[in-house]
């Protein structure tokens, strides 16, 4: 039977490898800026490239522009939350963006704002690793919960305020901030729950003074091969499967259905479910082909299978909640341009490994082919981490998630109708 599933699954991809995407989706890419006051388009040199920046973007098919505002948590168990734009230069990063976001509009962008919190160490350290654990905005246990959520309404309130007029496609309150959400489950009893109640009163906040319901709103749920623990079983999927396991389990213990009950008043506030995916395409002892066509199919047949895993969730999500699914927009995925890069996809940006480009673009069409060429019917669309602003124009990343100035990739991304 496994071996007819293989084989009946390769010739349904074979298939699709040659066929043409033809969906009308939301193909979007994260613009990336270092600098407080980077998104710009004016006569500046930094306006002047990142125009030229967009240009490219948009040869290349993407018609969405993902903008990420940083800010930053100094310690793992902080209630401060500082924006990397600092308050005397504020409202003049708001002017730039507001002028950013208008003129990408005139040139046929959509956008969706995306702030995100990073956690750095006492001295400014990234990624912050200390003698016991990596620490990152997924597993921080703030000292004073209400303090925090206070502050990190006060970081997101410009963004808001500018969604106003900006209308962007969706608006994000947060990604990948696992304990502060659903919690981290049996296996790190201490931070087993989150406080979906404070983001609750999070959402109702900024739909009523803020974004009202014109503005979807939604939240980036990491989809990575990490394992929870539900009722003793260990299950690959990460937050995803911890939100799963909540949201449909059956529990005697009062605390759990109290707790069961707000997180799923919290998932139905989210207009679009968002996902971040990380998950490793194939395994480490692979027998990898060394064609592009050949190794792309070989890696949708993992895609397809994490297609599947994502499906069953929403469906099963969808009938014990009695509501219709939401969409989903995988707000955050990227391979990297080097030898196995889909292997690890997490790994952050660095110089290390071999440039590969072929090991790039396979992994993007081996995605494409597994979750955008079966016309799931949840899918609305992706965003590809990740291209730099910053940089030179025609300064191409060579090993860097950017699929910008990489011919293969740019190709995979072209075919997208």
């Amino acid at each position: 039977m496994k071996l007819y599933f293989k084989w009946s699954i390769s010739i349904i991809v074979i298939l699709l490898l040659y066929s043409e995407f033809s969906f009308g989706l939301t193909k979007a890419i994260h613009v990336i800026t270092y600098q407080p006051l980077g998104y710009r388009i004016d006569d500046t040199e930094q306006g002047i490239r990142v125009k030229r920046h967009l240009e490219k973007i948009k040869r290349v098919g993407f018609n969405t522009l993902i903008l990420n505002f940083h800010s930053r948590m100094i310690g793992y168990d902080s209630s401060e939350i500082q924006s990397i734009t600092s308050n005397e230069l504020k409202s003049e990063e708001i002017r730039l963006l507001e002028a950013f976001c208008l003129e990408a509009q005139k040139m046929g962008f959509q956008v969706a704002f995306r702030p995100i919190l990073l956690i750095v160490g006492p001295n400014g350290q990234f990624p912050y690793v200390d003698s016991k654990n990596y620490w990152w905005h997924g597993n921080i246990k703030p000292k004073n919960v209400d303090l925090w959520f206070e502050n990190y309404l006060n970081f997101h309130k410009p963004y808001l305020l500018l969604a106003q007029k900006i209308n962007p496609i969706w608006y994000s309150i947060g990604a990948e901030l696992n304990s502060m959400t659903v919690g981290l489950g049996a296996r790190h009893p201490q931070q087993a729950f989150g406080y979906p109640h404070k983001w609750i009163e999070f959402i109702d906040k900024i739909r009523l003074n803020y974004l009202g319901y014109l503005v979807p709103v939604t939240y980036g749920i990491n989809y990575t091969d990490q394992y929870i623990l539900a009722n003793g079983f260990k299950i690959v999927g990460g937050e995803l499967e911890q939100w799963r396991f909540y949201l449909t389990a059956e529990f005697k213990s009062e605390e759990y259905k109290n707790y069961q009950n707000t997180l799923r008043a919290l998932w139905a506030r989210f207009d679009i479910i968002g996902i971040d995916y990380y998950r490793a395409l194939a395994s480490q002892n692979s027998t990898l082909p060394l064609s592009f066509d050949d190794l792309s199919i070989f890696l949708s047949q993992r895609a397809y299978s994490h297609a599947e895993q994502l499906n069953q969730a929403l469906i099963e999500i969808s009938l014990i909640l009695n509501v219709n699914s939401q969409p989903v927009f995988f707000q955050e995925l990227g391979y990297r341009s080097v030898t196995k890069s889909f292997l690890s996809p997490s790994e952050y940006e660095s110089d290390m490994g071999q440039a590969n480009m072929v090991h790039q673009a396979s992994a993007w069409k081996g995605f494409l082919l597994g979750f955008i060429e079966p016309n799931w019917d949840w899918i609305q669309g992706f965003g590809v981490w990740q291209h730099l602003v910053d940089r030179p124009i025609d300064d191409v990343d060579l090993k860097g998630f950017s699929p910008i100035g990489k011919e293969l990739s740019e190709s995979v991304f072209l075919d997208i109708d």
